[in-house]
């Protein structure tokens, strides 16, 4: 099965978001280089779950294999792994305006 299939309509929008979410973590990282001279991120990667690996998360979680359970019941059809050289940056990267 396609993201498209599965995910449909949404998909897109999930593709937004993680486009989003990297750029946060862009400007966060090139906003500290410029103010302090470091480079607190030193690897990111990211990721939309893929439909089995959803549909696996949902049945083994008791949801039906839906659009509706997989955007709703599950937290992580969208992530991203920040890897910070300083353990100060990693609480910056579970705020909302990592930003700023």
């Amino acid at each position: 099965m396609t993201y498209e299939e599965f995910y449909g309509s949404r998909y897109e929008l999930m593709k937004q978001t993680e486009t989003i979410l990297c750029g946060l973590v862009v400007q966060y990282e090139n906003t500290k280089r410029e103010k302090e001279g470091i480079k607190p991120v030193v690897y990111y990667c990211s990721r939309i779950k893929t439909p089995d690996s959803m549909i696996r998360k949902l049945k083994a979680r008791g949801f039906p294999i839906t659009l509706e359970s997989a955007l709703t019941k599950a937290y992580d059809g969208v992530g991203i792994r920040v890897i910070c050289a300083f353990a100060e940056d990693v609480s910056m990267m579970d705020s909302p305006s990592i930003a700023s």
